[in-house]
């Protein structure tokens, strides 16, 4: 599952349980947030800024005119250069970022011709990035929506508060 927006979140999951993620901070950008290049840390060292502030404007939008997706979404179906960028980029990194957690899914007998890909987040429903993440991967995409994330967290919250223990592997500790 990789979950495109602001940020960019990938999860592996096998057998029910979650055996790896990547967010933004550390690879592939969102819209908005992302990791932080050599700038960035030139930057937060020089005291010019903290980290967080340098993550939350570390996304694919940070060399465009752009504000956000609504914007940069405008741009590209203007066939602006910038915002295409912008979506290869984003595309190209998602798809690197997808294709290292099929590593992770051999650990757990499941080669990577067989591994599904589902992509959520606002930037998924754009069908041009879609098609790009296909392209790199050589495999199909599904897409469950912007709003699938949402959706999930309210299944895990009722989940809890009917006494589950675990959820996809990971302990619910009681307070």
């Amino acid at each position: 599952m990789c979950d495109i927006s602001s940020n960019t979140v990938t999860i592996a999951v096998a057998n029910g349980r979650i055996i790896g993620a990547i967010d933004a901070c550390i690879f592939a950008p969102g819209i908005q947030h992302g990791p932080l290049d050599v700038e960035a840390i030139r930057k937060i060292d020089a005291r010019e800024c903290t980290a967080n502030e340098a993550f939350t404007q570390g996304g694919v939008i940070k060399h465009t005119p752009y504000k956000n997706l609504d914007e940069l979404t405008q741009a590209y179906n203007q066939r602006k250069a910038d915002a295409i960028l912008s979506f290869d980029s984003l595309s190209l990194l998602c798809a690197m970022e997808i294709a290292a957690m099929k590593v992770f899914m051999r650990d757990y007998n499941i080669s990577p011709e067989h591994c599904q890909v589902y992509l959520s987040g606002s930037v998924s429903e754009i069908e041009y990035v879609k098609k790009q993440i296909e392209k790199h991967l050589h495999a199909q995409t599904i897409s469950v929506g912007k709003r699938s994330a949402a959706a999930g967290l309210a299944e895990i919250a009722e989940d809890i508060y009917n006494g589950a223990t675990n959820i996809t592997g990971i302990k619910v500790e009681k307070r």
